[in-house]
C-alpha cells in the first residue's frame, strides 16, 4: 500500500528506474559529527549504517526489511501501529510550532501541483521553532532547527544533499532526537520526513549554531539567521500594480508535509557546504504538527487572516 500511496503523489516513482533509488523505511541519516563554532564533536551512533540506496517495493511495508535495531535500551516506550497501518511500530514523539519553507521556484511551487521545479533544480529549506514536543522521554519545548537541500532535478528523483542544523540551546539528547526524526528514521514510510529523506544521496556534517527565527502569518513576514551557514527573509507577495500585500494561501486536502500554507516571497542565501541565493522565489509559513504516522491534524492548522 506504500507504494501505491507514494506513487500517486510521485507519478514518476512508478518508473523502475526511478523506484530502485527510493529508500523509504530508512530515510536520511543525518551524520552524528557536528560542527559548533568550528570545532567538532560526536553524538553517539544511533543506528547501524546500511546503504541508502539498495531497498526494493518489497521492502517497504514491514519490518523485518527496516533494519530495526534489536537494543531498545534507549527508551522503552514505542507505539503500536494503528489498525490497516502495516507491521512497523515506531517511538512515541510528536512535534508541533511554527515552521518556514522557501524554494527557488516561483511563487506556489510546481512540486505541490505534481510539477517540475521552475528552474530545474531543486535549493531549498525549511525552519521550525517547536512550541510542545517529545521525542520518548526527551522533551524538545522551544528547540529550533532548520535544514537546507539540494536537488539536481525535481526532489522525487533523488540525489539530493541536505544539512540539518540544530539550536545552540539544544541538548546532546535533544540533538540526539531531533535528528532521529529529520532522518525519517521513527516515521512511517510516506510521511514527510521519511519521504525527503530518501531522496538524499549526501549528508553534510551536522552544524550546531544559534539561530534566530520570527515567524509572523499575520503580516506575511519571518525571517531564519544561522551565522555564516543560512539567511532566509520573508515578506508579502507584492500586487505588481498597486504594491499591496497579495494574500494567497495553498490548501492540499490530501499533503503529506502541510494542508494549509501562507504564500510569502522568499529571499535566501545558503554558506557553507551547500551555497545558494535567491531573491523574490516561493516561501510559506504554517503551524506543523508531526509524529510517527505523518502530520497530527488536530493540532495543525492555518494561520488566520486579518
Amino acid at each position: 500500500k506504500y507504494f501505491f500511496l507514494f506513487t500517486e503523489k510521485y507519478p514518476l516513482a512508478a518508473r523502475p528506474d526511478v523506484l530502485l533509488g527510493f529508500s523509504p523505511v530508512r530515510g536520511v541519516r543525518f551524520r552524528r559529527r557536528i560542527r559548533t563554532r568550528g570545532k567538532s564533536q560526536s553524538l553517539a551512533r544511533l543506528r547501524p549504517s546500511l546503504p541508502r540506496w539498495h531497498v526494493g517495493i518489497a521492502q517497504m511495508p514491514f519490518a523485518e526489511n527496516a533494519g530495526m535495531d534489536k537494543n531498545e535500551n534507549d527508551f522503552q516506550k514505542r507505539l503500536a501501529p494503528d489498525e490497516g497501518r502495516g507491521a512497523m511500530s515506531y517511538l512515541d514523539w510528536q512535534i508541533s510550532g511554527k515552521k518556514i519553507g522557501a524554494c527557488n521556484c516561483n511563487y506556489g511551487c510546481p512540486c505541490e501541483f505534481n510539477a517540475p521545479p521552475t528552474y530545474g533544480a531543486c535549493e531549498g529549506l525549511e525552519a521550525m521553532e517547536i512550541e510542545e514536543g517529545y521525542f520518548g522521554d526527551v522533551r524538545l519545548d522551544g528547540v529550533r532547527y532548520a535544514a537546507k537541500f539540494r536537488w539536481p532535478g525535481p526532489v522525487h528523483e533523488g540525489h539530493g544533499e541536505a544539512q540539518a542544523i540544530i539550536d545552540e540551546r539544544a541538548s546532546e539528547a535533544q540533538c540526539e532526537a531531533l535528528l532521529k526524526i529529520l532522518s525519517g528514521e521513527e516515521q512511517e514510510p510516506t510521511t514527510v520526513f521519511n519521504i525527503y529523506g530518501s531522496t538524499i544521496e549526501t549528508e553534510f556534517e551536522t552544524v550546531i549554531a544559534p539561530i534566530e527565527f520570527e515567524w509572523d502569518p499575520e503580516n506575511l513576514t519571518g525571517k531564519v539567521h544561522v551565522p555564516g551557514v543560512l539567511d532566509v527573509s520573508l515578506e508579502p507577495i507584492r500586487n505588481p500594480v498597486t504594491g499591496k500585500p497579495h494574500r494567497a494561501v495553498i490548501h492540499l486536502p490530501e499533503g503529506f508535509e502541510f494542508k494549509h500554507c501562507v504564500m510569502v516571497s522568499s529571499t535566501f542565501t545558503g554558506h557553507g557546504d551547500i551555497v545558494y541565493e535567491n531573491a523574490g522565489r516561493y516561501g510559506q509559513l504554517w503551524n506543523a504538527a508531526y509524529g510517527p504516522y505523518g502530520i497530527v491534524e488536530s493540532e495543525s492548522h492555518r494561520p488566520a487572516f486579518r
